[in-house]
C-alpha cells in the first residue's frame, strides 16, 4: 500500500532494507519504512547537540545557535582566541539512498565568524572513544564518515575516523567562501553518484566531494567569538528541507 501514495523520488531515496539471508523475512518491516517515509516529508531538525555552548533558538529544532564561555570577548581577526566548535546533527533524518538537498542560512555571521554544514554518519554514541565502533554496513565502503563546507573559505573538510588526521582545507573547483557575509549554503546529497556539491544563494558552485556511499545525516558545526546579540542581529544556523535544484 506503501507503493501506491509515494513519488518516485521517494521510492529512490527509500530503498527497502532487506536480510541477506535468502528467504528470510527479518528485513526492514513495512512500518519501519513507513516511519521513515514520514520524516523523509517532515521538515529537517537538529535533533541531537553535541558540546555545552549550543542551543536551540527559542524551541525551533531547525534553528541553532552558540556563545562563548561566560566572561569571554575576542576579536574574530586575533590568530589567538577562545572558539569552542559545537555541533548538531539531523539524527533522526537519515538518508540512504537517492537524492537529497538542504539549505542552511545563516545569520549573524560576524559574530559567528567560523561555521561548517554538511554530512555525518548517523552516530548515537559520542561519549565513546571510537566513533567507528557504531559502524555498520549500512554505512557502505565509503571512508568519508564527515564532510563538510568551511564557511570561512568554501573548502572541504572531511574525516574517515581511521586516522586522527583531518583532511581540512582541501581545495576543490568552484569553492568559493562566505567569510563574514550572512546567507544561503545549499548542499545537494545525491546517493546515486556518490557526490556532494555546494550551491551559494542558490548558485552552484561545484561539487565539493565525491566517493560518498551508504547512510548519512546532515550536520552542522559552528564556533562563537561573542555573545548571540553581540552586534545587534541574532546569531543562528536554520537549516530547511527544499526541492531538488535544477541545475
Amino acid at each position: 500500500m506503501i507503493l501506491f501514495v509515494v513519488v518516485i523520488w521517494e521510492l529512490k531515496a527509500l530503498p527497502r532494507y532487506l536480510c541477506p539471508n535468502p528467504g528470510c523475512a527479518c528485513g526492514e518491516s513495512w512500518i519501519g519504512l513507513l516511519r521513515e517515509l514520514e520524516l523523509l516529508r517532515s521538515p529537517l531538525t537538529f535533533d541531537q547537540l553535541i558540546g555545552d555552548r549550543v542551543e536551540h533558538v527559542d524551541g525551533d529544532l531547525s534553528c541553532i545557535t552558540s556563545s562563548p564561555p561566560p566572561g569571554s570577548l575576542c576579536n574574530p581577526f586575533y590568530d589567538e582566541w577562545p572558539g569552542y566548535p559545537n555541533t548538531a546533527i539531523c539524527s533522526n533524518h537519515v538518508m540512504r539512498s537517492g537524492k537529497h538537498y538542504a539549505t542552511f542560512s545563516m545569520k549573524g555571521c560576524r559574530a559567528f565568524c567560523y561555521f561548517w554544514a554538511g554530512v555525518i554518519r548517523p552516530i548515537q554514541g559520542w561519549d565513546k572513544l571510537g566513533l567507528k565502533e557504531e559502524q555498520t554496513e549500512r554505512w557502505g565502503d565509503s571512508d568519508v564518515n564527515w564532510c563538510t563546507f568551511n564557511q570561512w573559505d568554501g573548502s572541504c573538510c572531511w574525516v574517515d575516523w581511521e586516522e586522527s588526521i583531518v583532511r581540512d582545507g582541501v581545495q576543490w573547483s568552484g569553492m568559493e567562501a562566505f567569510e563574514f557575509d550572512d546567507g544561503e549554503l545549499g548542499l545537494l546529497l545525491d546517493l546515486d553518484l556518490g557526490t556532494l556539491t555546494a550551491y551559494k544563494n542558490g548558485r552552484r558552485l561545484g561539487i565539493m566531494k565525491d566517493g560518498l556511499s551508504g547512510e548519512y545525516c546532515w550536520t552542522s558545526s559552528i564556533m562563537a567569538h561573542y555573545n548571540p546579540g553581540h552586534f545587534g542581529v541574532e546569531q543562528s544556523i536554520r537549516i530547511k528541507r527544499e526541492e531538488l535544484p535544477s541545475t
